[in-house]
């Protein structure tokens, strides 16, 4: 596997936890007063853009867009099947090509 495929899975990978992904921990963070930093350590806050914290001490959290996210997963698939379409036109061709070569050789004998 090359890099670029290695970065186009990791992009997915993030995409598919953006989309699909729990939010548990950071509704716990919204709303448990103290937190070791231990557990802090420990939550998953992937799908959070941001944190603010008010002067009445409400606390704010903007979450990533999971639309955005199964929309370029949406883009990534027609891609992806772009890619294997040409590619078994490819494969075609050249097994097309192959087989005449084949009946050419054998119709000269």
């Amino acid at each position: 596997m090359n890099n670029l495929d290695e970065t186009e899975k990791m992009v997915r990978e993030g995409l598919m936890r953006l989309a699909f992904g729990r939010i548990n921990d950071a509704v716990r963070l919204a709303y448990e007063k103290e937190l070791s930093p231990r557990t802090l350590k420990r939550l998953d806050l992937f799908s959070v853009a941001g944190v603010k914290l008010s002067k009445d001490g409400a606390v704010e959290i903007r979450f990533a867009d999971r639309l955005a996210a199964l929309e370029k997963l949406s883009e990534l698939a027609r891609e992806q099947d772009g890619d294997d379409e040409a590619q078994r036109m490819i494969e075609l061709i050249y097994r097309d090509k192959d087989t005449d070569g084949a009946k050419g050789a054998d119709s000269d004998g």
